[in-house]
């Protein structure tokens, strides 16, 4: 596994990364360990007031002690995410071994797991650790939790608990973990005796693990979850939610055309994807259903694949990125189990190796698409390039997202592709016109064409949105007048000076205004 990830080391911090470590002066100084506690994901990342997003207080400690130990290099980071990575796989090889008749069927379906390309977003991109983390400790508090089943002892049911309050800490969608230990109870080999109160014992005091994370949760950000839900309510949430369902179930089986973030507009009931969706989530827990019943192996990893797509289905709580392909890095557990459980069977029969064989086999065939989508996140211009092709290539609604289209626009712009930033930048405001930086965008894209009269235009248009905005009369005043119209250009300067410019900006527009006069005096 080591070797198929080994190229996610000569990537660089991409996205959320700068943001979060590489330009961020509180995971620079040990102090942010404290810090990291005690606020939540966008005031650590920014140091500003926000409305409520994540509090996620392990993950943003272990980026504080990776700079401490080893600095700016992303390196080090990378392979923080890969040992977690390793870890986790481990933890399912454990839990697998359990599941399946031989150790090596049981290696083979954590390695299937482990090295799908849907890893790579989790592994290769740093902030992508959180699901690393997350996961070895749900991972952890279930084998911790068969072990409590099978030998009793207060360790091991407090070794469960103390690893769930840390899992939750790294990532909110661990909250489900006492569920999922009831998912596992199969496994266990208890007792009649062991069985019954101990049971309910159990998963009292796991609830109460995951109740003290929120707890904490509200007391340190002052919320639960987002304020708002994607595309205007819950109906819209689950309109996006099934259509996903459809993108993740082909990205399971088929994984090409993978998009890093999607923001998927909210689709109408009748789009065949969102009716496919429909069915499949439907057939998943028919399925769960009949096999629970009838007690058969696979009722084990369904529901973990059931239950660990709750969280981040977009309808119990509201998500900023209703679409991700990050957030299959559980659920892909319980799939990769359930393959392996269909192939065990009949292969079994012929030889017992054949089940562990056809699952490298797999493994070998999916290496050169997860060795591409490491490489993918390289640098911010290859992972935009990227991400905007693979959406085009998806269908499914995917679109690559409004601040993609605008970050990319913003590169090539430095590079003078000055009609194909402009082409992005439209594109950008088709998805949310509504929104000003993508017109700022516009205007400056247009400026850099010498096509002025658009350019202010693109600026009067942003200056509607929010009147209360100092930028667009700033940039309408900078803009270079070929008209000789020295009045008009001198209004709009005083007006973005009665917007309460920064200092820099004010200067600027001083410069601008002496500049004016002094033009008008000649």
């Amino acid at each position: 596994m080591f070797a198929l990830f080994a190229n996610i080391f000569a990537g660089g911090f991409v996205l959320d990364d700068h943001f979060l470590i590489e330009r961020n002066p509180r995971a620079h100084s040990l102090a942010g360990v404290g810090l990291a506690f005690t606020t939540d994901v966008q005031r650590f990342q920014s140091g500003a007031a926000a409305p409520p997003a994540y509090y996620r207080p392990l993950t943003l400690a272990s980026y504080v002690v990776d700079y401490a130990l080893w600095g700016s290099r992303p390196g080090p980071f990378h392979l923080a995410n890969l040992i977690a990575h390793a870890l986790a796989a481990v933890l399912a090889a454990l839990l697998f071994m359990r599941l399946f008749a031989s150790v090596w069927t049981a290696a083979a379906a954590a390695a299937l797991w482990a090295a799908h390309p849907i890893a790579s977003e989790s592994v290769a991109w740093i902030s992508g650790r959180t699901d690393a983390f997350a996961t070895c400790g749900v991972l952890g508090a279930l084998i911790a939790w068969l072990r409590w089943r099978e030998v009793g002892g207060h360790r091991w049911l407090a070794l469960a608990a103390l690893v769930t309050y840390a899992a939750c800490l790294a990532k909110e969608s661990a909250a489900l973990t006492p569920l999922m230990a009831l998912a596992v109870e199969p496994l266990a080999r208890a007792s009649r005796g062991q069985q019954g109160r101990r049971l309910g014992l159990g998963l009292a005091v796991l609830g109460a693990a995951v109740l003290a994370t929120i707890v904490q949760r509200v007391a340190v950000i002052g919320a639960f979850s987002h304020a708002e839900w994607a595309g205007g309510g819950r109906a819209a949430a689950a309109r996006i939610a099934l259509r996903a369902w459809t993108y993740y179930a082909r990205s399971l089986v088929w994984p090409r055309a993978l998009v890093s973030d999607i923001f998927a507009r909210p689709p109408a009931w009748g789009d065949w994807a969102v009716i496919a969706g429909g069915l499949i989530a439907i057939a998943a827990l028919a399925a769960l259903a009949v096999a629970w019943r009838r007690r058969a192996r696979a009722a084990v990893p369904l529901a973990l694949a059931v239950l660990a797509m709750l969280p981040v289905a977009g309808v119990i709580v509201a998500l900023p990125t209703p679409v991700a392909l990050r957030y299959l890095y559980l659920p892909a557990f319980g799939a990769a189990a359930l393959l392996v459980l269909a192939i065990e069977a009949p292969l079994a029969r012929v030889r017992p190796w054949l089940p562990a064989a056809a699952a490298l086999a797999l493994v070998a065939a999916l290496a050169p698409l997860t060795l591409a989508r490491n490489r993918e996140y390289r640098d911010d211009a290859t992972l935009y390039r990227a991400i905007i092709r693979h959406a085009d290539e998806a269908g499914l609604g995917v679109e690559p997202g409004y601040s993609t289209l605008l970050d990319y626009a913003g590169i090539i712009v430095k590079e003078r592709r000055l009609d194909e930033a402009e082409a992005l930048t439209r594109r950008a405001i088709a998805e949310v016109p509504g929104a000003i930086p993508g017109w700022l965008n516009l205007g400056f894209v247009l400026a850099w064409k010498n096509e002025g009269g658009q350019a202010i235009a693109a600026w009067t248009q942003a200056a509607r949105l929010d009147p209360e905005s100092p930028d667009p009369p700033f940039d309408i005043a900078l803009q270079p007048d070929k008209s000789g119209r020295r009045e008009e250009a001198l209004r709009r300067c005083h007006a973005a000076l009665d917007k309460g410019l920064p200092p820099p900006r004010r200067d600027a527009t001083l410069q601008r205004i002496r500049e004016l006069e002094s033009g008008a005096a000649r």
